[in-house]
């Protein structure tokens, strides 16, 4: 993991976000994913964000979580680690 402020990877492209009371930067990602459902192509969005894990665990983002994404409300769905855990991916919906 790394030994720097992860918070400085994040500052100058992060957006305001709030869960439980803890105010973080965020890095917010709206991927696209193509799925096959039932032999037709399907395009989908999958709104997330990247966030430091030390800001995963002093907000204790969980699944069904209240959260605020630049301004915007919105649910937690799934929070994942990325590589090393130094970073999460945090999927939600609006």
């Amino acid at each position: 993991m790394f030994a720097e402020n992860l918070g400085v990877f994040i500052f100058d492209m992060g957006v305001e976000c709030s869960a439980n009371g803890h105010d973080f930067l965020a890095l917010r990602d709206l991927p696209d994913e193509t799925l096959a459902m039932a032999g037709v192509q399907v395009q989908s969005t999958m709104p997330k964000i990247t966030v430091a894990v030390d800001d995963v665990a002093a907000a204790s983002l969980s699944s069904g979580d209240a959260l605020t994404v630049d301004g915007q409300a919105a649910t937690v769905r799934d929070v994942m680690s990325v590589d090393d855990g130094a970073f999460f991916h945090v999927t939600y919906s609006t």
